[in-house]
């Protein structure tokens, strides 16, 4: 487990690259299932990837897009800043 820490802090000190924790021992939101949000450069669509129990479902609708991007902003918001992550890896 050290070292999937160490490598999340070599991947947060990337420029590009934003690391954010989702603390355990606080009550903030927590979406009930793991989903990937692919944003793309155009003429590709943003695309959302919603792992079941023995599926994957991807999608383009506009709704499933907006519902979930409401479920990260609402995770990214809850987390800790991404300034906070290195020492919270240490």
């Amino acid at each position: 487990m050290r070292e999937q820490y160490e490598h999340l802090a070599e991947l947060a000190a990337r420029d590009h690259v934003t690391v954010q924790i989702l603390p355990l021992n606080q009550p903030v939101y927590r979406c009930g299932q793991n989903f990937i949000l692919m944003e793309f450069e155009p003429p590709l669509p943003t695309v959302v990837s919603v792992d079941g129990f023995s599926s994957v479902n991807v999608t383009d609708k506009d709704t499933e897009i907006w519902a979930y991007r409401r479920r990260f902003d609402a995770m990214r918001s809850e987390a800790g800043r991404p300034r906070e992550t290195p020492e919270f890896l240490k």
